[in-house]
């Protein structure tokens, strides 16, 4: 029976934050051996407009985006769930009266409110995004959003938008306190990893899963051998899952090779 095995990408596979922009050598190496007898998916909070191009080249065997609102197996989508109107337009005005930016997200374009708002800045530098075409000003369309990102240049508003946004779109703020997912209400990770095993027929005894923060933990339950980064959030770390070693000391491949799913390199 092959394994199913999620990674998330943002503090599990790289680490914006610290510089660590791609993926390591030993991390590519423990997906090319994963690969040759196990599914491998790629599992983030992330659009598929704002994967970058690292992610293509490792080639997974499918995608866990947005979330879990967005699921695909060997270019076939196979869930693909979207915002009400009313949620989004909700969204919105409360972001936009916090004086925040929002980062609304199909899987072919990001559309921001306002390119220079003081808390987008921020929130590329911090995460060393690559600002390209995929990124556009927001013409307030009807369109179908899977996901959104908002963020604030304080910390209290995101806790104050969180209150004001509640029972609306499930929110889920970032380790750095700064800035959030916006979910669909009844939609985490986990949604979309169980969809992936169940299409897929995978026995759970054979499931995998590498995260490093509480909008990991929908995913994290739902697999049996669920793996937290060393530098993941204290929040995360409280639930008692497996550890590995930090993303930038390999974390997922010293796992794999300690664990006998890869050989060593």
């Amino acid at each position: 029976m092959k394994n199913l095995i999620f990674c998330d990408i943002d503090g599990t596979i790289i680490d914006g934050t610290r510089c660590m922009i791609e993926p390591s050598v030993y991390t590519r190496y423990a997906f090319n051996e994963l690969k040759k007898d196990n599914y491998i998916f790629i599992a983030s909070g992330r659009c598929k407009a704002l994967l970058p191009n690292w992610v293509f080249d490792l080639n997974p065997s499918g995608y866990v985006l947005c979330n879990g609102s967005y699921v695909e197996f060997s270019r076939k989508v196979i869930f693909n769930e979207y915002f009400d109107s009313y949620s989004i337009h909700r969204l919105k005005d409360i972001v936009n009266e916090y004086n925040g930016f929002y980062l609304n997200e199909t899987n072919e374009k990001m559309y921001v409110n306002d390119f220079n708002n003081e808390a987008f800045k921020m929130f590329v530098k911090s995460w060393s995004l690559d600002i390209n075409d995929n990124y556009v000003k927001d013409d307030n369309f009807e369109r179908n959003y899977n996901i959104s990102m908002i963020g604030f240049t304080d910390k209290n508003k995101c806790l104050e938008v969180k209150n004001e946004l509640d029972g609306i779109v499930n929110m889920q703020i970032h380790n750095r306190e700064l800035s959030c997912d916006c979910n669909i209400l009844g939609i985490d990770k986990g949604t979309g990893v169980k969809r992936a095993i169940e299409y897929l027929n995978i026995s759970h005894e054979n499931t995998y899963a590498f995260g490093d923060a509480l909008n990991d933990l929908g995913m994290l339950n739902a697999v049996n051998h669920p793996v937290v980064m060393a530098n993941g959030s204290e929040e995360i770390k409280k639930y008692g899952f497996a550890l590995t070693d930090d993303v930038i000391e390999d974390g997922i491949y010293k796992y794999l090779v300690n664990n006998k799913l890869i050989i060593a390199k």
